[in-house]
């Protein structure tokens, strides 16, 4: 995921230098702690966690939550008396359509009955196990990552309303958003005709 690396990277040097309220400064930290979620993720889709890795994926949702409140915060106050748990209508006020994710994240991190056959295994002789691991699911659950990206840059470019910035660093970033998520959107077509070649 280096494109959400270097994305969130070079935003925040462009951002870090001007005035902001302290919590702006928390924004851009919401924003950078993200790429260690991204990496985390990549690492668990690596070696077969694709269930375990919903967690990751809960937790970029819910920090890209947070920073949606923090932009339209008006002073510390309202930021101290915030829980984190409870930023996710910040979310889904940029696009609806988020909040079906968080709802499919949370039902994958707690086992709920419609996600839970997902652990399971039958094989031919009708015999049950439990799956801790596949490289199938992981590859399924990698389109995620690129939802995900997306959303950041969603976010990014969302921040542009609220923080200070010069034309030219405005003018700089959006050309970065608009040629990753053009790469994004790119990689993950790719993605689906490698996974059903006959469409």
């Amino acid at each position: 995921m280096d494109i959400v690396t270097l994305t969130i990277k070079t935003f925040v040097e462009l951002i870090k230098n001007e005035k902001l309220p302290s919590w702006h400064y928390l924004f851009l930290g919401c924003l950078s702690r993200l790429i260690a979620s991204f990496e985390s993720a990549v690492i668990m889709l690596k070696f077969g966690y694709y269930i375990e890795v919903s967690s990751i994926y809960r937790v970029i949702y819910e920090q890209l939550s947070w920073a949606c409140f923090l932009l339209q915060a008006k002073d510390e106050d309202e930021v101290k008396r915030q829980k984190v748990t409870d930023c996710i209508k910040y979310l889904k006020e940029l696009n609806p359509a988020y909040g079906k994710l968080y709802g499919l994240y949370s039902n994958e991190v707690h086992l709920n009955l419609s996600e839970i056959v997902n652990y399971y295994h039958v094989d031919d002789d009708q015999n049950i196990s439990i799956r801790s691991r596949s490289g199938k699911k992981s590859a399924e659950k990698e389109m995620d990552l690129y939802v995900l990206s997306s959303v950041v840059f969603d976010v990014i470019q969302h921040s542009l309303q609220f923080l200070p910035c010069t034309d030219e660093n405005k003018e700089l970033i959006l050309l970065l958003l608009n040629t990753n998520d053009k790469a994004i959107h790119k990689f993950s077509m790719d993605l689906e005709k490698l996974k059903t070649p006959n469409m």
